[in-house]
Parts: C-alpha cells; sequence; structure tokens
C-alpha cells in the first residue's frame, strides 16, 4: 500500500480530478478488483490508463449504483394475451 497513486487534475479533457488505483476502488467499494475490471469491461465503469495503470475516478466509485440482477419478471399472461394458461 506504499505504492499509492492519487493524480489530481483538472476535468479538462474529460478526466476527472481524484483518480485512484483498482486496488483502492476495491476496497473503498467493498468489491473485489476483478468485479471492478468486470464492471469496467461492461461499461458500467470508466477507466483512465495513466503511469502504466488503469485508474478509477473515486467519485464514480461512491456515487456507482449496481442495477438489479436476474432476469426481469414475467408478463402477467392474463394481460399479454387474455388467455391464462392451465394444467393439462
Amino acid at each position: 500500500m506504499a505504492n499509492k497513486k492519487r493524480v489530481e487534475k483538472s476535468s479538462e479533457g474529460g478526466v476527472p480530478g481524484d483518480l485512484i488505483t483498482q486496488s483502492e476502488a476495491a476496497d473503498l467499494s467493498g468489491r473485489s478488483v476483478a468485479a471492478l475490471n468486470e464492471l469496467i469491461r461492461r461499461g458500467r465503469l470508466r477507466s483512465f490508463p495513466l503511469y502504466g495503470r488503469n485508474l478509477v475516478s473515486r467519485a464514480d466509485i461512491l456515487t456507482f449504483k449496481p442495477s438489479p440482477g436476474g432476469r426481469p419478471p414475467k408478463a402477467n399472461l392474463e394481460q399479454s394475451n387474455g388467455k391464462k394458461r392451465g394444467k393439462k
């Protein structure tokens, strides 16, 4: 943890001001680094390659809201086609 780098940059050019390492972001959010990498890969979080590392915005981590997981509920069959399925 002695190698923590916090980069202060202006928000010009689309780079947030307070960037942290993925390891710091994992500690801050309670997720694993692998989970953060998956969120970045899916486009749910942005990463910024600086100094040979992929850094993330502290604000993005603090404001991240997970989407509800799983399959969406099925529509009620009575509403969808007017017929109710029964046992055969």
